[in-house]
């Protein structure tokens, strides 16, 4: 049996690295990261903080809508409680990101990227499980 990972984890691998760049080179991320922080202290420093928590939310519903669009390709169908089982893993990854202030280093963030989708392979994973707990106990 061979494991692979889906490429799905690729488009998002894609996506963090696009994120990630912005967020910490570029002036747009700067502005984010200073409006995350205190959103009165970059009002007063002249960024336009409306417009820049508008176009997040744009950027993340767009974000959004790739995942659905992959998840959809992936499965071949979409019905309303395709995600339900996808939503624990999420906001564990998203409240282990937050916990750290400022700036998450890449090889924190990737770590917590990886264990978020690792619940996905689980099922993959179960015929060998069985075969190793097997061979430790000596059935067949």
């Amino acid at each position: 049996m061979r494991y692979f990972i889906p490429l799905e984890f690729y488009y998002g691998l894609v996506i963090f690295l696009i994120v990630w760049y912005v967020l910490s080179f570029t002036p747009a991320g700067q502005k984010a990261l200073v409006i995350g922080q205190s959103r009165e202290v970059a009002r007063l420093t002249g960024v336009r903080v409306d417009r820049q928590r508008s176009w997040a939310f744009i950027i993340g519903a767009a974000i959004a809508g790739v995942a659905g669009i992959a998840y959809a390709a992936t499965n071949g169908t979409v019905d309303p409680t395709a995600g339900s089982a996808l939503i624990l893993p999420a906001y564990a990854a998203v409240s282990l990101a937050a916990a750290d202030r400022p700036p998450i280093p890449p090889p924190t963030i990737t770590s917590r990227f990886l264990i978020a989708t690792a619940p996905g392979q689980a099922p993959a994973l179960r015929p060998r499980w069985r075969a190793c707990a097997r061979a430790r106990s000596g059935t067949r």
